[in-house]
């Protein structure tokens, strides 16, 4: 490991070739290089206790020839080439390689350092044929010479035939390899590359020649993967590790998976499907590879378990437009005497918001159960207008127009409509929950149902699922759909956002450059005076730039600490609304951010709207919706002392910024010197009062290393260190 370390400094400190090198050598490989196995594992090599197979769990490590080879020509009359190797394993599969192999300091005979990457690393073996000692293979470089050209390998021989080479079966896993070349001049270069050992071939599984089965009273039958799996077997993966899917012949493609990316092992068959059906079996590795074999599944009815009765239908449509609800999962249960309990769903609702149940799925004087249900995006539809009309509901001053509306009313399904649902539902908004704690996003009631009394639908008990006796039942069961805090019928119910179309107003707020550590209070107003219902906002910033320290509630009644809220780093959200028309003048602030700068930022460049989730949006004294948008003025700087801030970044990989305020007009020079104290770079600019941002190209450090930069701008002066990578 020694020998290692002095190449390693050796390449340091002589730096890459010139431009007049006799080298002429191989293109180095920038994406890592595959090796594929597609052979079963030599049980032989790399089978001892201490290794282990993170895939699989065994202490055999798979393996596979692994040709790694270079090339370099020395085009310089009398000239040769000298190639040497560092191999860097990744033997315990954790993505990191932990033991080196180089040609400078080989381990030995049937040994790896293993884990001298960090240490001294422990010898290990991994040549477990029965053969004497002398016949053990070891890691070699062999170097073949034709003309001017060289070519050196990484190979394994044995003691007792070292002029004998192979290729490395090395282990899975993520490697690397440097390659150091030198001439007989002594100039040198690197060729340093990852590659990959991987398992590229699939499970062979084979299916049994078809599988006849019945249907069952209930109208249908479920069959497993394993129903119609002779076997299956691969070159990596035990036989109990693999795993299976199922599916239906051109239901899909790739290895079957649910929704939740668990493996599909069953399908169902109902009477709609008697006859001969292609299905396909599938297997997959623990590397991810998979394939199927196809058989068939002959579905028949000898009992004649498939009534006529038609089948049932039933749909979900908005309460305030009658529009087809998307994305609605409705569910039925049933109870028949002498049949075991039968489960329905089904979630792909077509364009007019209907499921068709089939007229096997209900059994003969069974008892049925039958709701629909819809619980995603909670936020469709909601906004601050909401709370502005519930308020004005609560308070007598405009009640709301519809039962359906008061029932979207309640958040916390309570059955009554109070200050509380108020609180609940700006928490929504403003991103305190994610999701309302006591409610669905979507609620259901029975179309056929009539309010006793429509001014108040929670007199009596709201009827969200509809039930019965198959024999009592109708071809159509119809569900009336509520967005949970919509009360103006403004949710997009179908598979479609609707335009927008709405009109804008604008929010005003300075611009300004802020240096890291300066804080600055930024107002922000109103563009247009007006009279204002309420307002809703989501800032968005980088965290790691901008701080906003806190928030100043303007003069707006009702705006306090609790109008505003942090749901996650970089974001701030900002709720106010109010029963009576306020007026606001351009003259007014709204709020004052305190913001502090993190790093050097301009305002308009990093503070902006959030449109994904809360729809910055203003509501005027009729209730119209206004979409906000931001506006930025100039803001001059006001001339101060002089003064010069770190580099940044630092360390870099590229070039630096080095952040100025100059009280006045001055000529800055820069000049940046490596650690000899020899001069690498000199720069000068006479540059005016205010911020700056001073830069620093990449050309200006052309290796990696460490760098001394000083500034002087007038009288004032800064120095410091700066690393590139």
């Amino acid at each position: 490991m020694k020998n290692i370390i002095r190449i390693f400094i050796l390449l340091l400190v002589t730096g890459k070739l010139t431009a007049q090198t006799c080298i002429v050598a191989d293109t180095c490989p920038v994406a890592p290089v595959q090796f594929c196995d597609i052979t079963n594992n030599d049980a032989q090599l790399w089978n001892e206790t201490y290794w282990l197979d993170p895939v699989t769990g065994l202490h055999d490590l798979p393996d596979v020839p692994v040709n790694l080879a270079f090339t370099a020509t020395d085009t310089c009359a009398n000239g040769s080439i000298t190639i040497k190797f560092i191999l860097f394993l990744d033997l315990d599969g954790n993505g990191t390689q932990e033991t080196a192999v180089g040609s400078d300091s080989l381990p030995g005979f049937n040994a790896v350092k293993y884990g001298n990457v960090s240490g001294a690393g422990a010898l290990r073996a991994f040549d477990e044929r029965p053969v004497p000692a002398d016949q053990k293979y070891g890691f070699a470089l062999e170097t073949v010479v034709n003309g001017p050209a060289t070519t050196a390998r990484v190979r394994w021989n044995t003691e007792a035939q070292p002029g004998t080479y192979i290729h490395p079966e090395l282990p899975y896993g993520q490697h690397k390899i440097k390659w150091f070349i030198a001439d007989a001049q002594g100039q040198e270069s690197i060729c340093e590359y990852n590659f990959v050992v991987k398992d590229c071939k699939a499970p062979t599984v084979v299916c049994l020649n078809g599988l006849s089965v019945n249907i069952m009273p209930n109208g249908q039958i479920t069959l497993w993967a394993w129903d119609f799996l002779q076997y299956a077997e691969d070159n990596h993966t035990p036989s109990n590790l693999l795993q299976f899917g199922i599916r239906k012949a051109g239901a899909g493609t790739g290895f079957p998976m649910d929704s939740l990316g668990i493996p599909s092992t069953s399908v169902v068959f109902n009477c709609d499907e008697i006859g001969d059906n292609p299905i396909e079996l599938w297997s997959r590795d623990q590397s991810g590879n998979a394939d199927f074999c196809q058989t068939i599944a002959s579905v028949q009815d000898i009992n004649n378990q498939c009534g006529d009765t038609g089948p049932l239908i039933s749909c979900a449509t908005t309460w305030c437009t009658g529009t087809a609800i998307g994305g609605v999962t409705f569910y039925a249960y049933l109870n028949a005497p002498g049949l075991p309990p039968i489960a329905l769903t089904d979630s792909m609702p077509d364009a007019n918001g209907c499921v068709t149940f089939p007229e096997w799925a209900f059994p003969a004087s069974s008892d049925y159960l039958l709701y629909p249900a819809k619980n995603d995006d909670p936020l469709n539809g909601v906004n601050t207008l909401d709370l502005i009309r519930i308020t004005k509901h609560i308070l007598g001053l405009q009640p709301l127009p519809s039962p359906y509306a008061m029932i979207a009313a309640d958040a916390n399904k309570s059955n009554s409509i109070t200050t509380f649902d108020l609180v609940e539902h700006k928490k929504l908004i403003q991103g305190i929950y994610d999701e309302l704690p006591n409610n669905t996003s979507w609620r259901f009631v029975d179309a056929n149902f009539v309010f006793p009394n429509p001014a108040n639908p929670f007199q009596t008990s709201i009827p969200e699922t509809n039930s019965g006796n198959v024999q009592n039942i109708t071809l159509y069961l119809d569900f009336i759909g509520i967005k949970t805090g919509d009360v103006d019928c403004s949710a997009a119910p179908g598979f479609n956002a609707p335009a927008d179309d709405r009109a804008a107003c604008v929010l005003t707020l300075p611009d300004a450059v802020l240096l890291p550590g300066e804080s600055a209070e930024i107002p922000v107003r109103m563009a247009q005076p007006g009279e204002w219902l309420g307002l809703q906002t989501s800032w968005q910033f980088d965290p790691k730039v901008l701080e906003i320290e806190g928030v100043v509630p303007g003069n707006l009644p009702g705006m306090d600490e609790t109008a505003f809220f942090r749901p996650q780093p970089g974001m701030l959200n900002a709720v106010w609304f109010d029963a009576v028309p306020q007026a606001v003048s351009t003259a007014e602030n709204l709020f004052v951010l305190k913001l502090k700068a993190l790093a050097p930022v301009r305002l308009s460049e990093a503070l902006s709207l959030a449109t994904k989730k809360l729809s910055p949006e203003a509501y005027t004294a009729d209730e119209a919706i206004q979409k906000l948008q931001l506006q930025f003025s100039e803001r001059s700087e006001t001339a101060g002392t002089t003064a010069i801030f770190p580099p940044q970044p630092n360390p870099t990989t590229a070039g630096v910024t080095i952040p100025l305020r100059l009280g006045q007009t001055e000529t800055v020079t820069l000049e940046l010197s490596d650690l000899s104290g020899k001069r690498r770079w000199l720069h000068q600019i006479t540059l005016p009062a205010g911020t700056h941002l001073y830069e620093i190209p990449a050309t200006a450090m052309p290796r990696a290393g460490m760098y001394v930069w000083r500034i002087k701008a007038g009288t004032t002066m800064e120095s410091g260190k700066l690393v590139r990578m």
